[in-house]
């Protein structure tokens, strides 16, 4: 417990009673508190106040105040303003009290009490979920445009919500560091589980956007290198590592950041590049030409079908007709693996049936029909795809949708 600063409650000397209530109009116990006005005119809050009360004549002057703070924190807010006063150290218990006094300050208006808070905040450590609070406090109370107090740069930075060169040295930092944790995922492994957490973690907490952004920038480089290794002429254990890796890090994605995901995505169904190495090498490879399934199912048409990610008809229409021939060759280069290949083959119909029922039925018959062609010149069972089109057909005859 704070020792009481030099002159608070002095009755001798005080010319203010301040009434301290609750939001229901009850006063505190404790209440009123003996105060100067010499000490209070400093938060602007209480100045506008006593300038009301200065007209009388009346001593000492009546003040009503009210809020919702713990009353202990408000009147350890008004000893911290009584400190600067009397050139008194008041001695912080922990961040918690801080944070608690916070945002007491802010509503007082008083920036002693703010740059007292912020001094000790910088110099202090700081547990993650008191970090969680500052962060959403200081950016609820737009603390860094309210407040330019001289110690505030430095607790900007460490929070990373300035632009100054020492935060950008952080978030430079931040990038690296994000850079290396993805790269010890590359070969799969133990690493896998606890850097998506962290990815989860850095979108769903407090993060600052800025590292958020710079979360962002490492996925889409992260993105963009497996997609160049895997059109590249390396070795075949090379191009099985970025199959690999791209399957798991699209996942990651789509876990973190819907935006980032549909951005992604988009750039892999539009790569004719992509599209012709994966149908001239890596089908050649059955665990790369899982992994390719497993993207081309669940990350595109899977979420293509169910809104995950939104895309125009033509783009829809375009995918299905681009792509059949390359899915349709990657299944067919698991058929001895049995279990894998019908599992695939019926992931794959299911897929394209879920798209297919986004388009109108004019669309639907041409996609049925390409698709039955496929399926037939390479020997695969088409009854799923002509089930569905019958139904549909029926069904629009039925309820007179085409006559």
């Amino acid at each position: 417990m704070a020792n009481q600063p030099r002159g608070f409650g002095d009755k001798n000397t005080a010319d203010v009673r301040l009434h301290l209530m609750n939001s229901d109009g009850v006063e505190y116990t404790g209440s009123p508190l003996i105060l100067h006005s010499q000490v209070l005119k400093k938060a602007k809050v209480f100045e506008t106040k006593l300038s009301r009360c200065r007209s009388s004549d009346m001593r000492p002057f009546e003040i009503k105040v009210t809020s919702s703070y713990d009353p202990e924190k408000y009147i350890k807010c008004v000893q911290l303003m009584y400190s600067y006063d009397t050139d008194e150290r008041f001695n912080f218990s922990n961040v918690d009290e801080v944070l608690a006094i916070l945002p007491v300050a802010s509503e007082m208006m008083s920036s002693d009490c703010m740059e007292s808070c912020m001094r000790y905040l910088d110099a202090v450590r700081w547990t993650p979920e008191q970090e969680a609070k500052l962060r959403v406090w200081s950016q609820n109370a737009d603390l860094l445009s309210s407040f330019p107090i001289n110690v505030l740069p430095d607790l900007a930075a460490r929070l990373g919500m300035s632009q100054s060169k020492s935060d950008c040295d952080h978030l430079k930092m931040v990038k690296e560091s994000l850079k290396e944790m993805l790269s010890m995922t590359y070969n799969g492994g133990e690493y896998r589980n606890t850097v998506a957490q962290h990815m989860f973690d850095y979108f769903k907490s407090n993060t600052s956007p800025a590292v958020k952004d710079a979360c962002r920038y490492v996925l889409l480089n992260q993105f963009n290198a497996n997609v160049k290794t895997i059109k590249s002429k390396s070795d075949e254990s090379v191009i099985r590592l970025a199959c690999s890796n791209l399957s798991w890090l699209l996942g990651v994605i789509q876990l973190c950041d819907a935006k980032l995901f549909e951005t992604v995505v988009k750039k892999f169904c539009e790569d004719a590049d992509l599209r012709k190495v994966i149908a001239d090498r890596v089908l050649q490879d059955r665990r790369s030409a899982c992994d390719m399934l497993t993207i081309l199912i669940d990350q595109v048409l899977k979420v293509m079908g169910n809104g995950v990610i939104i895309t125009p008809m033509s783009f829809r229409v375009d995918f299905l007709t681009n792509w059949a021939d390359t899915m349709v060759r990657l299944v067919e280069s698991i058929r001895n693996y049995h279990k894998e290949f019908t599992a695939f083959q019926s992931a794959l119909e299911r897929g394209i049936i879920d798209v297919g029922e986004t388009l109108p039925l004019v669309e639907q018959n041409r996609i049925y029909s390409f698709w039955k062609g496929i399926f037939t010149e390479n020997s695969m069972n088409t009854s799923s795809l002509f089930n569905w089109w019958a139904k549909k057909l029926h069904d629009a005859i039925i309820l007179q949708k085409i006559i």
